[in-house]
């Protein structure tokens, strides 16, 4: 656990579920994403914005470091650790509630990641997963944006990240070859692109997001056989 004896108890009491969801966060950005990460905002919007927040940055650096090394992060030395990996945190706080109540966003400011199985084709707007967006919901930590998606999922175990057309049969596709695989699926979520009200209005060829939370790892051949088609791509499987 995250050691903060510099913060009152009363204030880590609130603040332990955000602490959870943010290292959950780190951890997801650094299996989606790999590679160098130089400077990452972390955006408060709330109740939440009215706390002493170093305990959110080091639960941050303890999910990014400790998923990548053999670090050891705490309230203590996770500043130290920050500054030798040459990574930058960048706070920023507003009471003002945004799409949800006490909604945490990771922005990554500067990401070079290596090319990944989640990455898309240049010009895609997949590139790099530049946003990661948490909120607490009923106690629950919850991640409600990745990159260009809105979602909901729950940040435990095994999860498959993919994309795909926004057309009907894509959910039946990859339901079909887990359940050949004995997969067990825990949660589906498909999200749609975040888009402003002009980009709704505008008619274009959408992709959603699918998350599909599962009991046991995926194996290699269903992996394969649900991204034969090539319709279903970005095929990643994390585990946090």
């Amino acid at each position: 656990a995250v050691n903060a004896p510099l913060i009152l108890p009363e204030t880590l009491k609130v603040l332990q579920p955000y602490m959870r969801l943010v290292e959950q966060m780190g951890r997801l950005y650094t299996q989606l994403q790999p590679g160098p990460l130089h400077k990452i905002e972390i955006s408060c919007s709330g109740d939440i914005a009215s706390y002493d927040l170093r305990p959110l940055q080091a639960a941050l650096v303890k999910g990014l470091l400790e998923s990548v090394s053999d670090a050891h992060v705490n309230m203590i030395n996770a500043p130290t650790l920050a500054k030798q990996w040459g990574l930058e945190i960048i706070e920023q706080k507003s009471t003002t509630p945004a799409e949800f109540a006490n909604l945490i966003t990771l922005r990554m400011m500067n990401a070079n990641g290596y090319p990944s199985s989640f990455a898309g084709k240049p010009g895609s707007g997949d590139e790099h997963v530049e946003v990661i967006s948490g909120a607490v919901m009923h106690g629950e930590p919850r991640i409600v944006r990745v990159g260009r998606y809105w979602v909901e999922f729950v940040p435990e175990g095994y999860i498959l990240f993919c994309r795909n057309p926004d057309q009907p049969g894509m959910i039946g596709r990859v339901g079909t070859v887990l359940g050949k695989a004995h997969v067990n699926i825990r949660h589906m979520d498909v999200g749609p692109i975040v888009r402003t009200p002009r980009q709704r209005n505008q008619q274009q060829p959408d992709t959603a997001l699918m998350i599909v939370s599962v009991d046991d790892p995926i194996p290699d051949w269903a992996l394969q056989e649900i991204g034969a088609a090539g319709d279903i791509f970005g095929l990643t499987l994390v585990k946090l």
